[in-house]
């Protein structure tokens, strides 16, 4: 079960939920194996649907998955 982000000024105004879908759209952009939704959901083990919904920050997620996103890529 994840544990989610309460919901700050900073979640509240978007600014958290535009960073983390930039810096994933980056990662991505910048990976030689990581460059499609689909390819992020596999090695994240994290939907596609909500990988989608996070690159396109129409979503905000738990920290696991964030986790799980940003282990995906190496990033800690």
């Amino acid at each position: 079960m994840g544990v989610h982000l309460r919901q700050s000024n900073l979640m509240k105004s978007g600014k958290l939920i535009n960073l983390l879908a930039a810096n994933l759209t980056r990662l991505m952009e910048g990976s030689q194996n990581l460059r499609t939704i689909d390819q992020v959901a596999k090695r994240s083990g994290v939907g596609r649907g909500t990988v989608d919904r996070v690159k396109k920050a129409e979503v905000s997620t738990t920290i696991d998955k964030i986790e799980a996103l940003a282990e995906a890529f190496g990033v800690s």
